[in-house]
């Protein structure tokens, strides 16, 4: 059997039998029972559209480059400086670690870019947790970026090294301005050296609890500050 929570903060019980149970959005309560079970605390489902940068979208819109991909039309996002969007292969100017065989470059010509996305779908007050990989071709500042949701600037991506490095945000859906969208903004001297960004992912955070019961249960928190508990097998994965 299967069970989605969906949002809202539940309290999802099943007895025997192998279940998997998902709490979603809220502060959920769930309980395995007997079997083997599969508990999430969140889904975990990315909020974000191609937040790898994979899909380019139109074809007709693309130019292939030495470096790349040029193009005016990136799936999922939207610009609002006057440069197309520059999509870099994997590897190029020594980058490394990046999800795929894109990463975005943040300061395009003519400029430093301006990237977002609107999440539909969430309720004021939902509580999200925000991840970004970054990288730096330029070994300083002139390679940093803003990070800003609903408006409000939330953090820095500062990372001077050509290894991405991981970001984590807390946000909430409706604060600031209320539209629920996560803006990039690439700043420093426009030299064509921008953040690389990649793996930008937007996730339901709550606070739950799993119990796993009897059986040989899998039990996987996810976000949020969440209590797991096994007793006999178990394998537990705060994540």
């Amino acid at each position: 059997m299967t069970v989605n929570g969906g949002s809202g903060s539940d309290v999802i019980w099943t007895d025997a039998g192998n279940d998997m149970l998902y709490g979603d959005s809220g502060n959920d309560t769930l309980h395995g029972g007997a079997g083997s079970d599969v508990l999430y605390g969140d889904n975990s489902q990315n909020l974000i559209v191609n937040g790898s940068f994979e899909d380019l979208g139109s074809a007709s819109d693309n130019v292939a480059t030495g470096w790349g991909i040029s193009t005016g039309d990136l799936t999922g996002w939207t610009r609002s400086t006057p440069e197309t969007f520059e999509v870099h292969n994997a590897t190029y100017g020594g980058v490394s670690g990046g999800d795929g065989n894109y990463w975005l470059d943040l300061d395009a010509s003519p400029g430093n870019a301006v990237v977002s996305q609107t999440v539909g779908g969430l309720a004021a007050g939902e509580k999200l947790e925000l991840s970004v990989d970054m990288a730096d071709r330029s070994g300083g500042a002139s390679g940093h970026a803003e990070v800003y949701w609903n408006g409000q600037l939330v953090g820095t991506l500062d990372n001077n090294t050509t290894t991405f490095k991981t970001y984590n945000f807390d946000v909430t859906a409706g604060t600031g301005d209320g539209s629920n969208t996560l803006t990039f903004k690439g700043i420093g001297a426009a030299d064509n050296l921008g953040a690389s960004i990649d793996n930008v992912k937007l996730v339901h955070a709550g606070a739950d609890t799993l119990d796993g019961g009897a059986g040989n249960d899998t039990l996987y928190g996810n976000a949020g500050n969440d209590t797991l508990t096994g007793g006999g097998r178990r394998s537990a994965l705060g994540q």
